[in-house]
């Protein structure tokens, strides 16, 4: 986890316990990957 956050990334999820807690994670992320989520800007990715 430590390598990932110097790596660069911005969050971390922690795998669930059992099956039910997997599924309501797996719908959550698929929540906030497809609605909450906002895309950075085309700019953000041109070059200097």
């Amino acid at each position: 986890m430590v390598e990932g956050y110097q790596l660069g990334v911005n969050s971390y999820i922690q795998n669930p316990a059992d099956f039910e807690q997997f599924r309501t994670i797996i719908k959550e992320l698929g929540f906030y990957w497809l609605v909450i989520n906002q895309f950075p800007p085309t700019d953000a990715f041109k070059r200097p």
